[in-house]
């Protein structure tokens, strides 16, 4: 039998039985129940040709007109690109530009010869050496806030591991995995195995912890932990894994009324456990973590009313989108949606029963993220309207947030485009900030030869994965079974579900039919046909990778 690479035991890493028992066998998302099953109306953009018309637009130096162009580029290499927050002011930020390079680079574009400009040579300026990790602010040191402080870092991890091999890059991918990890043991107690994250942020140049006083941000201890498994994939050290361990364990001690959701960092953790259960044999109960993410949070909540959105606004619909439900009743923002759908999809890869739920809200959140931008709202429903119209007219900017109603208009257009920079005497609400992240749909969605069944790539945000055949998941939302033509290059092969654990084709090539059961989901392997296969640790496999994590475990 074989055995692929980078697969532990906890008991052979000396830790304990993972926490909180087995997973749930039946994992119930409730917050997607709510969602519609087959959204109307329904339209999905294809964000691959928005992410490549965004990058075109931000990127060019020549455009003219007001607000633009959006880039300055700096008189010399020892400044950042002036890429701004919102077009027209705001910025510099990591989590913007690191963004843009990442999602070029999951449009398959290179980024290194971009609109005549070398992107990633400015990537070293948002690195503070003397911390050892990156700042979301090339001009400032000052903390700030776990997500701030550790979204730039994902972001740079994510970036590298789309290419990134040189021995300076790996060296501060290892510096920052170090960073991260000191921050760990610095924030763990003499009675408490966990790292507490009960704190605002962490300042690197008294390496102490940061409380404001005002907000806590526990769902640091996700990033640090997505951080910490990524080092262990890339530099197979394990005290990498012990500190992901930890920090999971930190979230899932935590009780079901203490959701730990502030910003974006969240979901990096459910991720990190679901992998963790997967490749390093724990049994965290991922159900929990998942609908934290999910469910706006009540009173004990690090954010409450934070989660994904349900909310209908006349014949539009937000659901699948990820925000406040209690700011103006409802107010979605685009950098988390994008984050939600990236950070959450590669679940179903490593736990299958999470297909249906989660290509159930993808379905929504693929067709609802286009009301974010100009070209599908009334001109009434936006703020910037008019320099859309003029200055965008395939809309490849899109606005901060969508609100059910307009701040401080109960009565106003419902939803309503717009964002937070104009309230503070900001030129537009078109966020930069937010569309640098659009790339991550371009990884994940594609449209099929049904309307509404969507082919959601598995593997798209799901970094270090190791060796992997491609991993598609197909939702049907319709209430008759459909057939949905799959397609091969060239060769044969076999499809593999790892939702029913078992082939439903055999040695096919050039292209087959799939019938999926109505409100059903599918996740298909494909796997060349002459590869042989073997069970080892509960693990199906063909050669030496691995086909279903959980091969009829569940």
């Amino acid at each position: 039998m074989r055995t692929a690479p980078m697969l532990m035991s906890v008991a052979a890493l000396g830790f304990a039985a993972a926490a909180n028992g087995s997973p749930n066998k039946s994992p119930t998302v409730s917050q997607v129940l709510a969602m519609p099953v087959n959204p109307r109306p329904f339209h999905v953009r294809n964000w691959h040709a928005v992410t490549l018309g965004y990058l075109d637009t931000i990127f060019n130096d020549t455009l003219k007109g007001p607000l633009l162009p959006a880039i300055r580029w700096p008189a010399t290499a020892r400044y950042a690109p002036f890429l701004p927050s919102y077009l027209g002011g705001g910025g510099p930020e990591a989590i913007n530009y690191i963004a843009a390079i990442v999602s070029g680079r999951l449009a398959g574009l290179h980024m290194s010869h971009f609109q005549g400009h070398d992107l990633l040579s400015y990537v070293p300026l948002y690195y503070n050496s003397a911390a050892g990790v990156f700042a979301n602010n090339p001009n400032s040191t000052v903390p700030t806030s776990f997500w701030y402080e550790l979204l730039p870092n994902i972001l740079a991890f994510q970036m590298y591991a789309l290419g990134g091999s040189t021995n300076s890059q790996l060296a501060v991918q290892k510096r920052i995995a170090d960073q991260w990890y000191r921050v760990s043991e610095i924030l763990t107690t003499a009675h408490d195995p966990n790292a507490d994250f009960n704190y605002t942020g962490f300042n690197f140049t008294t390496m102490t912890p940061l409380d404001n006083h005002q907000w806590k941000e526990p769902d640091g201890a996700a990033g640090v932990a997505w951080i910490e498994f990524m080092a262990w994939r890339k530099f197979h050290k394990t005290k990498y894994l012990h500190c992901a361990i930890r920090c999971v364990n930190f979230l899932a001690e935590r009780k079901l009324t203490d959701d730990p959701l502030y910003e974006t960092l969240l979901p990096y953790g459910a991720l990190a456990a679901a992998r963790l259960n997967a490749q390093a044999g724990t049994h965290f109960n991922i159900a929990k973590l998942v609908n934290w993410c999910f469910t706006p949070g009540y009173n004990g909540a690090a954010r409450p009313g934070w989660g994904v959105l349900n909310e209908s606004a006349g014949q539009l619909s937000m659901a699948g989108l990820v925000g406040s439900s209690t700011d103006t009743h409802g107010y979605a923002f685009a950098m988390n949606t994008f984050e939600w759908a990236g950070a959450l999809t590669p679940i179903a890869r490593y736990d299958s029963r999470y297909a249906a739920p989660l290509g159930r809200w993808l379905l929504n959140l693929a067709s609802n993220a286009r009301l974010f931008y100009s070209n599908s709202m009334p001109a009434t429903n936006q703020d910037c309207y008019h320099w859309c119209s003029r200055n965008d007219p395939h809309a490849y900017l899109p606005y901060e947030g969508l609100r059910l109603h307009p701040r401080g208009n109960s009565n106003g257009p419902s939803p309503f485009a717009t964002g937070d920079a104009m309230g503070g005497g900001g030129p537009s609400n078109l966020c930069l900030y937010g569309g640098s992240h659009v790339g991550i749909l371009a990884a994940i969605v594609h449209r099929t030869n049904v309307r509404k069944i969507l082919r959601l790539n598995l593997l798209g945000t799901d970094y270090h994965h190791g060796k992997a055949y491609p991993t598609n998941l197909y939702f049907n939302p319709y209430a008759l079974t459909k057939a949905v033509r799959i397609k091969f290059g060239a060769g044969i092969y076999s499809l593999y579900d790892t939702v029913s654990h078992h082939f439903i084709a055999r040695n096919i090539s050039g292209s087959t039919t799939v019938r999926v059961q109505p409100q059903h989901a599918v996740v298909l392997v494909t796997i060349p046909a002459k590869q042989r296969l073997d069970v080892h640790d509960g693990r199906l496999m063909a050669g030496d990778t691995v086909v279903d994590w959980h091969y009829r475990n569940f």
